[in-house]
């Protein structure tokens, strides 16, 4: 029964440990908003080789600061974008994110030898965004 109750609390502990709470509030009492994770996107989920594809990620930012502590977080720079698939990993761009909410949009171009299958696109420590590459 004990360690059901210690989980729970670890977790939480964890949570406002990294900087990222259940939302909190400002001096006025309004709420804020949580952090998010840092996120890549493709405008076009299925490429060929060459082809050019726009990316963006968002909240590539320094910090957390979503618990009332009245400061900005600032944007990332030298972010690299970086295409994987089966063993290879290729550097297509460097960029640096947007004030003030961190967003990067980039043009890149798909390894001209990018074989028929899945891969991932990422932007600095944001999540992957999964391609399929098509003949």
């Amino acid at each position: 029964m004990v360690a059901g109750r210690i989980v729970p609390s670890l977790l939480a502990m964890a949570m406002l440990a990294a900087g990222c709470g259940g939302g909190g509030r400002t001096p006025g009492g309004a709420a804020e908003p949580v952090c998010a994770a840092p996120l890549t996107q493709v405008a076009e989920p299925t490429v060929r080789p060459a082809d050019v594809l726009r990316v963006t990620a968002d909240h590539l930012v320094d910090a957390c600061y979503d618990l009332g502590e009245g400061l900005v977080a600032e944007p990332l720079d030298d972010q690299a974008v970086i295409w994987r698939q089966g063993a290879a990993e290729i550097e297509l761009a460097v960029v640096d994110a947007e004030p003030p909410s961190g967003r990067v949009e980039v043009a890149v171009s798909v390894p001209a030898d990018a074989a028929p299958g899945a891969a991932t696109i990422t932007v600095g420590r944001g999540t992957a965004a999964e391609v399929t590459v098509t003949p």
